[in-house]
């Protein structure tokens, strides 16, 4: 795991540094509005502690080049999580298993064009991450894509976070 712990260089630098011991990528810092997270290798888990300032185009470089998205503390909301679920739905993340992500909130409007897609999960869904936690994925969503690849998703009011993967 490459730990940056400070993002005042860019996130290539880091990456050369680390490229050849590490399947992950972990930001710990505040990142810079307008930040360049243009990745340069693919990795198996990448961690954002403190990612207020990503935007959307941000979160969907990062789901193109890792496994797993981890996000602490973001700004994005439901409209933007019908954007990324509708990428998913078009293959253009089809490298992404995981994405955690803790939001302003959460809406109905997260469905909105998808509704035919999504089916009520009931039964007990985990994913064990590439560093061994485990993430809930029901009671809550399933969405299934045109090529038969389903994903869970489910939300925890509490805690503000949702947890979407890849489970057949």
């Amino acid at each position: 795991m490459i730990y940056v712990e400070n993002c005042r260089k860019k996130l290539a630098d880091y990456e050369i540094k680390g490229a050849g011991r590490t399947k992950g990528l972990q930001l710990c810092s505040d990142l810079p509005k307008n930040y360049d997270l243009t990745l340069t290798k693919d990795y198996e888990y990448i961690r954002v502690e403190r990612g207020t300032g990503l935007t959307m185009n941000n979160i969907l470089n990062l789901s193109k080049r890792s496994k797993e998205v981890i996000l602490d503390v973001s700004m994005f909301d439901s409209n933007d999580l019908n954007t990324f679920l509708k990428y998913w739905l078009d293959h253009r993340i089809d490298r992404l298993k995981f994405l955690t992500i803790r939001m302003r909130w959460f809406e109905a409007s997260i469905f909105n064009g998808i509704e035919s897609r999504i089916t009520e999960a009931t039964e007990k869904v985990n994913y064990k991450s590439y560093t061994g936690e485990l993430y809930r994925l029901s009671p809550g969503k399933r969405l299934r894509r045109g090529d038969g690849v389903i994903a869970s998703f489910s939300y925890d009011n509490r805690t503000k976070t949702l947890n979407f993967g890849v489970v057949a």
